[in-house]
């Protein structure tokens, strides 16, 4: 693996935790106030690394959401 793809690997373990904790089944009242955990995740990435974290990876992690949420 690059020397490139071993510093992207925080982001992609983070923006997989993200997805997880936005699909992860809660009950009702827990359901209500539960942040949107995977655009935070997006959101952080875009701002810190913005040529690793950017459009790509926003339209990735959505189209996965989109998928596992159906």
């Amino acid at each position: 693996m690059s020397r490139e793809g071993l510093n992207r690997l925080p982001m992609y373990v983070s923006v997989v935790i993200g997805l997880t904790l936005s699909i992860l089944p809660l009950p009702h009242w827990l359901d209500v106030s539960r942040p949107d955990v995977l655009a935070i995740v997006v959101l952080y990435w875009a701002i810190m690394v913005p040529r690793a974290g950017g459009i790509t990876l926003a339209f990735a992690s959505g189209l996965a959401l989109d998928a596992f949420k159906g």
